[in-house]
């Protein structure tokens, strides 16, 4: 069987990875997006593979196409989303991992899901118990929040993304906090309270480089699985269901 690699190419890292035979995923490399001489160098040197790309940036995805790949013998598939598979009026901005994070989930559960994707934007997607992608909310990244105040008022924070215990704010530093972390914590409860009134009970999953981070800023008491290579295995499963 041929070697396969699956990457994904995100607003600030590009990785490869592969995936064991007990379902194991391992990653080959990361680099910066916007600093990749080390990936193409070591993407050159790989042997024969079929190759998967999910790409989020343009010029990743223009040089995957227009460029005569490694070796002679390999084959590079980009993933799009499926167009019978989506219930969403622009599918031509649709970021193909918001599809596939939530496929991955689905595959996972075969039931109801959201997906929080924590990058340097946050996804809140839904899909449905038949697989169909129904749209979902796109939210300032939770570093990007922390980062957002002037520099003399993220000092008093420290760039920590924590919510006081109690309102208001009694001090600079809480009120911050509330305006930071419990703007984005306020975001995430509502858009999860509004995916239960629609479509009633769901699985929720987590992933993205900021994950750990995001899961302390959850409604206290809810449910989640953390899978952070969520969207390699949506790629994974989605391919094999089209080999039937």
């Amino acid at each position: 069987m041929r070697e396969e690699i699956y990457i994904d190419a995100g607003n600030r890292y590009i990785k490869a990875a592969s995936r064991s035979e007990d379902g194991v995923w391992r990653e080959l490399i990361r680099s910066r997006t916007d600093d990749n001489k080390q990936f193409w160098a070591w993407l050159s040197e790989q042997e024969a593979a079929d190759i998967y790309l999910c790409s989020v940036v343009s010029e990743i995805t223009e040089r995957f196409r227009d460029q005569p790949l490694l070796k002679k013998d390999r084959e590079v598939q980009v993933v799009t989303p499926p167009s019978d598979r989506l219930d969403y009026e622009t599918p031509e901005t649709l970021g193909s991992d918001r599809f596939f994070v939530c496929h991955g989930a689905h595959s996972l559960s075969n039931g109801r899901v959201v997906v929080i994707d924590a990058g340097s934007a946050c996804t809140v997607d839904f899909m449905s118990a038949d697989g169909c992608f129904q749209g979902g909310v796109i939210l300032p990244g939770l570093q990007r929040i922390m980062k957002a105040m002037p520099d003399g008022l993220r000092a008093f924070t420290g760039g920590q993304a924590v919510v006081p215990n109690r309102w208001p704010g009694k001090s600079s530093d809480e009120a911050i906090q509330w305006g930071t972390a419990g703007l984005f914590q306020d975001g995430l409860a509502a858009s999860l309270t509004r995916y239960r009134d629609a479509y009633g009970t769901f699985e929720l999953y987590l992933t993205g480089g900021d994950f750990k981070a995001v899961s302390t800023l959850l409604p206290v008491g809810i449910q989640y699985r953390a899978v952070p290579d969520l969207l390699l295995e949506g790629i994974w499963h989605y391919f094999r269901s089209q080999r039937g």
